[in-house]
């Protein structure tokens, strides 16, 4: 949990602008899914998504969500890592207030 609000307004700036492609996880160098334990095995059925908010690769599962980004005019695939930690820097910022933010796409935190 983000406590203090330079901490907050730190982290969502850093979370409101899409990876640079050129600090992508490389294709070549994962075999498994790079998103906390899940390490789905990536084959040709299975196959690998990068997350447009921090660039690791991860299977189809762990990036099933949508972030709105600054520097885009749609949603992007971002992986469960980024969602969660959108929707802690949106609960420090309004702890009361449950309703849908404008910050995330569809499949957003529920």
């Amino acid at each position: 949990i983000i406590h203090s609000p330079s901490t907050v307004m730190v982290h969502l700036a850093n979370n409101l602008r899409t990876c640079d492609k050129n600090e992508w996880q490389i294709d070549d160098e994962y075999v498994y899914c790079q998103v906390n334990d899940c390490q789905h095995k990536f084959t040709l059925n299975h196959r690998r998504h990068h997350c447009r908010g921090c660039g690791t690769i991860s299977c189809h599962d762990c990036t099933s969500g949508f972030l709105i980004y600054l520097d885009s005019n749609k949603p992007l695939r971002s992986c469960i890592n980024c969602i969660n930690q959108r929707y802690q820097i949106i609960q420090s910022l309004y702890p009361n207030n449950h309703q849908h933010f404008p910050l995330f796409g569809h499949n957003n935190h529920s």
